[in-house]
């Protein structure tokens, strides 16, 4: 029986053979070892998750009683713990002294992640905070973990974004011509999404959708990077 050497293109009787079992052998290993690495760099990422709509949020993962927060569509979680049908997630987001139980996505800028009960600000662990140089106001970064169905999320932003732009497109041009979202800030869209809203007919939920999106995507946020 003849035996190839590991590295070399003679076999153990001294002669000479072709390339072939060695170049095969090689890929293999190549195939195996950038799939071992692959999976090793992939365990050390978060595992990102967004709300498709408003969400509850429980101490434990059973549902029982009232939930002690909400965390609205397309809030960015990170999943801690998957047990059953349930997720422990972490989210952040900034609040103000005097206002803790609402939390939002950027400071400064009203775009709605969660909102909690009066009782059940406690719950939030403190991050940095930073000063607003034009409005002088003092923003706390906030952290929130919580358990939530896992039925209501995705790890996929951009079918939350079609949703709401397929919504914004049909709906929002019936009294005017469409509006570009990055025209305006994302404080403005609220304005003027408290007039529109109502006007297109929908739910309020899907209007949270359309305006969550526009706030995403608009003048003073388009491309921040997410907490």
């Amino acid at each position: 029986m003849r035996l190839f050497t590991f590295g070399t293109n003679r076999t153990t009787d001294g002669a000479f053979r072709g390339r072939a079992p060695y170049a095969c052998l090689a890929a293999i290993l190549a195939a195996l070892l950038l799939a071992a690495f692959e999976k090793s760099a992939g365990a050390g990422e978060p595992d990102i998750v967004y709300a498709r709509g408003t969400l509850g949020a429980w101490a434990d993962p059973d549902g029982a009683g009232k939930p002690f927060a909400k965390l609205f569509v397309a809030t960015r979680l990170r999943v801690i713990e998957r047990r059953g049908g349930w997720l422990r997630v972490e989210t952040r987001g900034w609040n103000r002294e005097g206002a803790e139980r609402v939390v939002y996505a950027f400071p400064g800028k009203r775009i709605l992640t969660v909102a909690l009960r009066r009782a059940e600000t406690g719950r939030l662990n403190a991050l940095d905070s930073i000063v607003d140089p034009e409005t002088e106001i003092t923003w706390n970064g906030v952290a929130l973990e919580g358990w939530i169905e896992d039925r209501g999320v995705t790890p996929n932003l951009a079918t939350i974004w079609e949703a709401a732009w397929d919504l914004f497109a049909t709906r929002c041009t019936v009294c005017h011509q469409r509006r570009i979202p990055h025209h305006y800030t994302a404080n403005q869209w609220v304005s003027l999404l408290k007039v529109m809203g109502p006007r297109t007919g929908l739910p309020k939920e899907r209007q949270r959708l359309i305006l969550t999106y526009l706030q995403h995507h608009a003048r003073d946020t388009a491309g921040e990077t997410k907490p």
